[in-house]
């Protein structure tokens, strides 16, 4: 390897900038030690106490466009029938995810019973942590159990997705209903 130094001059004098060898009392037959060594240090675990994929489970369903999903149904389907159905099986995809968010709360619960279990009264500062964590993960278990209860009447975290759909349904029926009257009275000409 050779590294250009522009303002090193010869010993003949001359001012061009010529190679000098920096390496020279390198063994030339080492590779470099970025070759072996990942210069980026290493990511921390995820803490195995919580869980990044249900929020996004939840935001992801409780993002969607559900005005604009209601729209296309409402201006394909123009029925009660789809309506309805539409509505179970959000319900039903709700309270999948809801139980889905229990289960992995109460995994964390039993996980911070099991820790508390282990350090018992040998540090005491600890043990009321987890038994902080725990209480709020009682809190948390309740809260959801209380909105799968609610999103059975179209209501709580739920409420939104419902409204958005069935208003943009209606507009979409409404905008078939103009133009099958629009069609109709172009044929009556």
């Amino acid at each position: 390897m050779f590294k250009l130094n522009i303002f090193s001059k010869r010993s003949s004098g001359k001012n061009a900038a010529e190679p000098i060898n920096n390496y020279a009392n390198e063994d030339t037959n080492t590779p470099p030690v970025d070759l072996f060594v990942d210069p980026t240090p290493p990511k921390p675990e995820s803490d195995k106490f919580q869980t990044a994929t249900s929020p996004t489970k939840l935001s992801v369903f409780l993002g969607r466009d559900f005005h604009n999903m209601g729209k296309r149904d409402g201006y394909l389907y123009h029925s009660k029938e789809t309506l309805e159905n539409w509505k179970r099986k959000t319900r039903a995809e709700f309270h999948i995810i809801m139980d889905q968010m229990i289960q992995e709360k109460k995994e964390q619960r039993l996980t911070y019973l099991n820790h508390l279990a282990s350090v018992g009264a040998m540090h005491e500062t600890t043990s009321i942590q987890l038994s902080n964590m725990m209480e709020e993960l009682n809190t948390s278990i309740a809260q959801l159990d209380k909105q799968k209860e609610l999103a059975v009447e179209d209501e709580g975290w739920i409420m939104g997705a419902i409204h958005d759909y069935y208003h943009g349904y209606a507009q979409g029926l409404n905008d078939y209903l103009e133009g099958e009257i629009l069609i109709t009275s172009i044929r009556n000409i």
